[in-house]
């Protein structure tokens, strides 16, 4: 049988909580699969200005697993 996942649409504030190391957000967004998430293009231009703010995105350990 084969499972059909929905698109699943994050928000900054998901972002954020991965950008922190929160491992509940990484193991979720693992278990949905990269090929299922999606980012609006304000939550992309958001991230852009971040990085543009503090140089450049700094990811913690959690999401550097795998």
């Amino acid at each position: 049988m084969e499972v059909h996942m929905s698109k699943v649409l994050y928000d900054t504030n998901i972002l954020i909580e991965l950008y922190k190391g929160n491992e509940a957000v990484f193991n979720e967004m693992n278990l949905i699969g990269n090929a299922n998430i999606c980012i609006s293009d304000v939550t992309a231009e958001s991230c852009c200005l971040a990085r543009e703010i503090r140089g450049s995105w700094k990811f913690s350990k959690a999401t550097s697993q795998k």
